[in-house]
């Protein structure tokens, strides 16, 4: 008997003393001495039949009942059955990476967690910038521990019965916000209470040559536990149900069928697959601070094991007291107390330098025992070097770590080449590759396999069509080679890449259709939308013979051989997709069906084309195209490809809105079979429908503006004066939407060589001189200048000479027509009128104003660059450089008509989702005002009253009996063809509450003796307002 087992008898004495039994082992002759023999023949007996009966022996056999009888003769409440029914749990162990390292520590009920969430909050630390033993570590890593110790008293208790799982303190959000909670002062946290007394533990370490490892630790709680022996056994009972807590709102509080939380805590520290550190030690509370200490000395500051171990220690057992050996300098102690520690100086280890001692000599001797022979290299190293190649996608260095046989069976074109298609398969941007700890196979022994491993590798894929993509493989490792020349290999199957990428499988990104929205006027009519069809398409993996592939295709598609073979040959087609060559009507598609049906590559997949039923604004609609590589490039966060329909480009709205309309693709990342079934989905994006565009066209006034202009060059455009809404906008001659659709060559052929154009949108894209139809700006000019007042009367000569005989203007009538005002100027359009005030005025619009400036920028003669005075007085009247479009002459109609605001024209008011949800709306915006005041411009107005009403007006012989008041004014300017003019008219009405402004110009009109094109202007306007007012 040792002294410390002779002293601990004797100070355990007086509770020994109430138990016969007890007294009987442990002093049979009286109270014992050191080196006396101590001699326990029953405890022997018992171990052996717990040896050689297994746990039978215990919780069902003879030792059994004879526990169950001394418990019952002592009052206590366990009886057979409860034995019997005892099942022991074997939880997995909690485990932390830590530095390179992965911990594992008890399961609750015991206390790993606690050691592992200091370390888990002191990781995001920088400890290892300060100074081992300085006041600022121990002060972080005492209110660490105050942290770890308050989760425990708040949420630990027995798993079965409450609810807690010590992962979650692990939880990176979770430590992250403990970590904030480090308290910069000492702070006041106190533990929940308990009934603990000293403890009585006994810890283990050992490590073997091979490399296997044990920490173990037991305890019968308080030194001899109840003091209790059961007869007959030598089994000497403990009293840990001392753990557990009396407050009933603790997780721990004492409960029927219920574990107590208990201190035991022991560290296996793997490096890989190899122990690294196997540390522990008794202590109580201690345990869990005494191992963090220990393992930041030896992870963060590389201590050895006898170094770490002889370091002064420090304890904290509740509130700001905290315990710290003497050998830690009195100014460390004092910088604490500054933080508000209140310092308890202890003269040897707080719980007892022996059982540090313990722990410390087993510690070195197991650390000196497995560094006794040098074990294999760890598996990990070589699935990091994997992992950080294909993150830089280095697949020759993945290739080279590749074991002999793997890449005998996979190949470099399995391997080196399939990769990056795989990558470009899956639209991969990046990837992040992470390796985990090595497992070993059991070998028949049931021992590990050294030799053999398997390393899981998480893997997040980055993808740009579905996002991230995370998955979790294995790396099956072999040993290659002996002792010193071992090295790891990878033993790779294309499983390594994903889990169900078994040999055979692919990879493959399905794109998934989404469908373009529809065009609307404002009353609900479709002006574009989708009608059935079917797609014929060649598959060039499927060919046979090219040749009568073509030959039968061409015939059967009225294209020739090389349209065809330009469609499957571009260079983004691949062998196993579907080319498009051409849409066909479903009223076509059952006559060709038997034809296509027998030429192999060919397949006809049905779809919903491009139909424009109305007929109507084609210009401004504008087509369809098949997007070129550089146009799909442009478009491919929607998914587009090359050979998808898009907006034309510059051809209306179906490219200016084909973001809008034409939606996204959806995309779905898998796994399939060789012919292509579904294994495993791992991604996916669902497509996004276009948006139907909403257009303030009203249909009537727009069929009308085309059915005015038949089959003339030119175009009418018709605004609301009060919201810039663009009503009518039509251009002639014009052209057939459908047939674009359909592919009718001959149509096609006959617009593209038309000298007339139909394809240019003279509404929005022709520019004319715009005649008298700009003198109502001259005479706002006028007035607002002072150049001419109301009532003033200024002669119409035939013929003006203002400027000089060298810059004479004529009029358009063949006599001079005398003084007149304004109203009667406007009426009669009297050019020499407008010449003769001399205005310079330039209108701010689009299109072209000459200036003086302007000639200088556009001519590159010193005399074509001089502003002349014939330069001004072609502007008063509209002629000469002046260009303007149809759709600012409805905007300049407009702003006469209101009284001079002047609104952004706008086409578009809204946005809709396929279920008719308004998504976006397009509010009236005002651009501007004009530079008049309203009285200057109710006047001009009366004159254009005049040119519709008085019987000497331009065009009253259009509107003088129209039932709607009306004004406007005529045009007409030198057209570039001889002999040819744009005849203009632009105006409103009603003339008392005008609800529409419109412009409409006749393109290169040829005038004839009493044929005006001013008259046939208004006229097609008058067609307009006859839809518009239903009048006839």
């Amino acid at each position: 008997m040792s002294d410390v087992l002779a002293a601990a008898i004797a100070g355990e004495g007086d509770r020994l003393a109430h138990d016969d039994e007890a007294m009987r082992v442990f002093c049979p002759r009286g109270w014992p001495h050191a080196g006396q023999m101590l001699q326990q023949p029953d405890l022997a007996a018992a171990l052996r039949a717990i040896a050689r009966d297994g746990a039978d022996a215990f919780y069902r056999g003879d030792l059994g009942e004879r526990f169950a009888t001394a418990i019952t003769t002592i009052g206590g409440a366990i009886d057979r059955a409860d034995l019997a029914a005892h099942r022991t749990d074997r939880p997995q162990p909690l485990a932390l990476n830590y530095r390179g390292l992965r911990l594992f520590g008890q399961p609750p009920v015991s206390q790993g967690h606690i050691l592992l969430e200091e370390l888990a909050i002191v990781e995001g630390l920088d400890v290892r910038s300060l100074e081992w033993g300085s006041p600022e570590l121990i002060h972080l890593m005492v209110e660490t521990k105050k942290l770890a110790f308050a989760d425990r008293d708040a949420h630990a208790g027995d798993p079965a019965r409450v609810d807690f799982d010590a992962r979650r303190l692990l939880d990176t959000e979770f430590v992250a916000s403990r970590r904030r909670a480090v308290s910069a002062k000492a702070s006041e946290r106190t533990e929940a209470g308990s009934l603990m007394t000293p403890a009585n533990t006994t810890y283990l370490a050992v490590v073997d040559r091979d490399g296997n490892a044990v920490s173990l630790i037991e305890s019968v709680f308080s030194a001899f536990g109840a003091a209790t022996v059961v007869p007959g056994t030598g089994i000497l009972l403990n009293n840990r149900l001392t753990g557990f807590s009396l407050d009933p709102r603790s997780p721990n509080a004492l409960s029927p069928g219920k574990r107590p939380v208990h201190t035991l805590n022991t560290v296996l520290a793997l490096e890989g697959s190899m122990p690294r550190f196997v540390f522990g030690t008794p202590g109580r509370h201690a345990q869990v601070q005494t191992n963090f200490q220990l393992a930041v000395g030896l992870i963060d500051f590389g201590m050895d094991v006898q170094q770490a171990i002889e370091e002064p220690r420090w304890y904290h057992d509740s509130g700001r007291t905290l315990k710290m050996e003497r050998r830690y300098p009195e100014a460390v102690r004092r910088a604490l107390a500054a933080k508000g520690a209140r310092i308890r100086a202890a003269r040897v280890r707080p719980l007892g330098i022996s059982r540090g001692l313990v722990a410390a000599v087993t510690i070195l001797c197991a650390t000196v025992l497995s560094a006794c022979e040098p074990g294999p290299p760890p598996a990990e190293p070589i699935a990091r070097q994997y992992a950080a190649a294909w993150q830089k996608s280095d697949f020759q260095s993945m290739w080279d770590l590749l074991t002999d046989d793997a890449k005998a069976q996979v190949t470099p074109a399995g391997f080196i080449d399939r990769l990056p298609r795989i990558a470009e398969e899956m639209t991969l941007r990046s990837l992040d590759a992470k390796a985990g700890t090595a497992t070993h196979p059991a070998l028949p022994n049931a021992s590990p396999d050294p030799r053999k491993a398997s390393v899981p590798l998480e893997v997040t894929f980055h993808t740009r069509r579905v996002g991230d993509i995370a998955r979790t493989t294995a790396l099956q490792l072999v040993m290659v080679g002996e002792k010193e020349k071992a090295v790891w290999r990878i033993a790779w199957t294309s499983e390594a890449i994903l889990p169900h990428l078994t040999p055979g499988r692919l990879v493959r990104m399905t794109r998934l259709p989404t469908s373009r929205g529809r065009i609307v006027a404002r009353d609900g009519t479709e002006l574009a939308t989708f009608v059935e069809a079917g797609v014929v398409g060649v598959i060039t993996g499927q060919m046979r013979s090219e040749a009568g592939l073509l030959s039968s295709l061409s015939a059967a598609l009225s294209m020739t051989p090389d349209q065809i073979k330009a469609k499957y040959t571009q260079s983004w087609v691949k062998p196993d997709l579907f080319v498009p060559i051409k849409t066909v009507p479903a009223s076509q598609l059952d006559a060709l069906r038997a034809r296509l049906g027998v030429i192999e590559g060919v397949q006809v997949q049905a779809t919903r084309v491009r139909s424009y039923p109305s007929g109507l604004a084609s210009q401004t609609l504008g087509y369809l195209t098949e997007a070129t590589d550089d146009e799909a490039k442009a478009r491919t966060d929607r998914g587009v490809e090359a050979g998808d329909v898009i907006g034309g480009k510059n051809s209306g709205l179906e490219a200016t809105l084909d973001d809008e309309l034409g939606g996204s693709y959806g995309f779905r990342l898998g796994i399939v079979e060789p012919d292509e079934r579904p294994v495993e989905t791992l991604g996916e994006t669902v497509p996004v429908p276009g948006r139907d565009v909403v257009l303030a066209l009203d249909p009537k006034l727009q069929r009308a503006a085309e059915s005015a202009l038949g089959d003339k060059k030119g175009a009418i455009v018709a605004e609301d004066p009060w919201s810039g809404e663009i009503l009518a906008i039509a251009s002639r001659p014009t052209f057939d939407l459908n047939a674009l659709v359909s592919g009718d060559a001959a149509a096609i052929a006959r617009y593209s060589s038309d000298l007339n154009r139909p394809f240019f949108n003279r509404a929005t894209f022709g520019q004319y001189p715009t005649g008298s139809s700009f003198k109502p700006i001259t005479s706002a000019a006028a007035l607002r200048n002072g150049v001419y007042k109301w009532g003033d009367r200024i002669d119409c000569p035939q013929r003006w000479t203002g400027y000089g005989e060298q810059w004479a203007q004529v009029n358009h009538e063949p006599v001079a027509l005398g003084l007149m005002d304004l109203r009667t100027a406007l009426a009669r359009s009297c050019n020499t009128f407008f010449k003769a005030t001399d205005i310079d005025f330039v209108f701010e619009a689009e299109g072209l104003v000459p200036s003086p400036d302007w000639k200088k920028q556009h001519f590159t003669s010193a005399a074509d660059q001089v502003w002349n005075p014939g330069d001004a007085t072609n502007l008063a009247i509209g002629q000469g450089y002046l260009l303007a479009t149809p759709l600012q002459m409805a905007n300049y109609a407009s702003t006469l008509a209101n009284d001079g605001m002047v609104w952004k024209p706008r086409l578009v008011i809204e946005l809709r989702d396929r279920d008719g949800k308004s998504v976006k709306t397009y509010p009236k915006t005002q651009a501007g005002s004009a530079l008049s005041i309203p009285t200057d411009l109710s006047l001009i107005r009366d004159g254009m009253h005049a040119v519709t009403t008085d019987l000497d007006g331009t065009v009253s012989s259009v509107f003088r009996t129209y039932a709607t008041s009306t004004a406007g004014k005529s045009g007409t300017a030198e057209s570039p063809a001889a002999g040819k003019v744009d005849a203009w008219f632009i105006g409103f009405a009603s003339f008392e509450a005008p609800s529409i402004a419109i412009a409409a110009v006749l393109d290169e009109y040829t005038e004839r003796p009493g044929v005006f094109g001013s008259v046939d202007s208004a006229i097609a306007v008058k067609a307009v307002l006859n839809a518009k007012f239903a009048t006839p």
